[in-house]
């Protein structure tokens, strides 16, 4: 009788063992691998990076999810040519051929230009005449529905496109150094960027500088230019990711990949060789569109702070992507 009570048991334990395997060992899955972000490194040198902030201010998620791009198809030559139909071109366009962005469609006159990529899916707008509109400065908020009322006028958008409003960048002109972020005071241009997705998610190229969708705009309203990478349909993936931790984040700063200096009017290559040492200051999640034909835009560690010249004088702005996804288990 003991025999059997002790057979019993084991038999029950041996079905209890296996319910927990299914339930919350098998079934629970691994993540499927992302290759690491495709983001060219242009210095020759490897810059020593380190970071000012401490732990208790790192302020990061613990995971998150990637975004899926369900759109990465090239611009047909009938869309392109309605591109510049909408935004009331009626001449025929310059048709040329580049070498990264591929068929590309200008068409341009007195007063504006407009220039379609076919295959980044990229279409670029500007203002050719130094003419104002005359107006006073508007409010913040007016601006950003100006900017995107312009972006629906003019075709560079479909009203059925995903665009929320993300950020705006307050920009002076120094001329001749270039344009660099101010007050909104101080202000010449906004920069309003949009993104294909609600939630508050910013979404950036391999220039850290714009979101995909970016309109510059003057305080009295007047467009200058504007910048659209069709997207498509994007939406946060199924699966999420850990990200990596602060002591995580410190180890693998010396993979950090220099992405703008000086506010992106200092050259990578030239001023980059220069650079004899890097503090990173700031910190923030971001999600990095690497290709024009990326399927899937992963979090990125956007990382901020000072480069110092080899001269040991001279500190610059300077801006690192570093992939955010642990490979930890």
């Amino acid at each position: 009788m003991k025999k059997k009570f002790f057979i019993f048991i084991f038999i029950i334990s041996v079905i209890f063992l296996i319910f927990i395997y299914f339930k919350y060992i098998k079934n629970r899955g691994v993540a499927p691998y992302i290759p690491t972000p495709k983001i060219t490194n242009y210095l020759k040198n490897q810059i020593p990076i380190e970071l000012s902030l401490k732990e208790s201010d790192f302020k990061m998620p613990q995971s998150a999810r990637p975004l899926d791009n369900q759109n990465t198809n090239p611009i047909t030559d009938e869309q392109a040519m309605l591109y510049g139909k909408n935004a009331g071109f009626q001449n025929e366009p310059i048709i040329a051929d580049d070498v990264f962005d591929g068929k590309t469609f200008i068409w341009s006159n007195e007063k504006e230009a407009l220039t379609v990529y076919s295959q980044s899916s990229t279409i670029k707008y500007s203002l050719n005449t130094q003419d104002r509109n005359g107006a006073s400065k508007k409010p913040k908020d007016e601006l950003i529905k100006i900017s995107k009322e312009f972006l629906i006028s003019k075709g560079l958008l479909n009203s059925k496109e995903s665009s929320e409003f993300s950020y705006i960048t307050f920009l002076k002109n120094r001329q001749p150094d270039g344009f660099y972020p101010t007050t909104e005071n101080d202000a010449d241009f906004y920069q309003v960027n949009f993104a294909p997705i609600s939630g508050g998610k910013k979404i950036l190229t391999l220039d850290p500088d714009a979101s995909p969708i970016n309109v510059w705009i003057l305080p009295d309203g007047t467009i200058t230019k504007a910048i659209v990478i069709r997207l498509g349909h994007v939406k946060e993936a199924t699966t999420s990711y850990k990200l990596k931790n602060y002591q995580e984040l410190v180890g693998s700063l010396n993979n950090a990949t220099i992405v703008s200096l000086d506010n992106g009017n200092a050259g990578l290559v030239e001023t980059g060789n220069e650079v004899k040492k890097i503090t990173v200051n700031q910190i923030e999640l971001v999600y990095l569109i690497d290709t024009p034909k990326s399927k899937i835009f992963q979090p990125v560690y956007l990382l901020k702070g000072d480069a110092t010249l080899k001269d040991g004088i001279t500190t610059i702005n300077t801006m690192l992507y570093l992939p955010a996804i642990s490979y930890l288990p």
